[in-house]
C-alpha cells in the first residue's frame, strides 16, 4: 500500500484486525500497568491516530471506530459509542491534517500526535464528567490525564508506529 493514496479496501481488513488485536493485547497485558500518575496510556487512540497518519483519513476513521468499540469492551464503565465517535472523528481529522498541512512530508511531527491525543482525551473527559456530574477534584483529574496523555502518547508512538507500518504494509513511495 502506498502511504499517500490509501483508501479503505477489503484487503486491509485482515491487517486492521491483526493490528487492533495486537495493540489490545499489549494494552491489556502490559501497557495499562505502566500508568504514570495513575493515568492509563491511550494506546488504542494512539493506534487509530498512527493509522490515520500513515494511511489517510478513510482508513484512520475506520480504525478509530473499531478501536473505540474495543474500549467499550475493555472498559465497561465507558459510555457506549462515545469512544468510537471520538476516535473516528479524531482519526479522520488527523488524516485530513496530514494530507493538507504536511503534503510532502514522509513523517508527520510528534506535535500532531500530542495535539490530537490531548484534544480527544480532553473532550472525552469533559463529556464523561458532564454526564456523571462534576465532582470535587474532577477538574484536577482531567487536567492531569490530559497532561500525561500529551507527553506519553508521542513517546509510545515510537513503539506503535513501526508496528502500524509493518502490519498494514505501508511504504512511503509517492505516486
Amino acid at each position: 500500500m502506498i502511504g499517500r493514496s490509501a483508501t479503505v479496501r477489503w484487503s486491509l481488513l485482515p491487517g486492521i484486525f491483526v493490528l487492533v488485536l495486537v495493540v489490545t493485547i499489549l494494552h491489556v497485558g502490559f501497557i495499562h500497568r505502566i500508568a504514570p500518575f495513575g493515568v492509563i496510556p491511550g494506546t488504542l487512540l494512539l493506534t487509530a491516530v498512527m493509522v490515520a497518519m500513515e494511511t489517510g483519513s478513510d482508513v484512520g476513521a475506520l480504525v478509530g471506530f473499531v478501536c473505540g468499540l474495543v474500549i467499550n469492551v475493555i472498559d465497561l464503565n465507558s459510555p457506549f459509542g462515545l469512544p468510537s465517535l471520538l476516535f473516528c472523528i479524531t482519526s479522520w481529522l488527523v488524516g485530513v491534517a496530514r494530507d493538507y498541512a504536511f503534503p510532502g512530508a514522509d513523517r508527520v511531527p510528534f506535535a500532531l500526535i500530542a495535539v490530537s491525543s490531548t484534544a480527544a482525551t480532553a473532550v472525552y473527559g469533559l463529556l464523561v464528567h458532564a454526564a456523571r456530574g462534576f465532582e470535587a477534584g474532577s477538574a484536577r483529574t482531567l487536567a492531569l490525564t490530559v497532561g500525561v496523555t500529551a507527553i506519553v502518547n508521542p513517546l509510545l508512538s515510537i513503539l506503535i508506529g513501526p508496528l502500524v507500518r509493518r502490519v498494514l504494509g505501508v511504504t512511503w513511495t509517492e505516486s
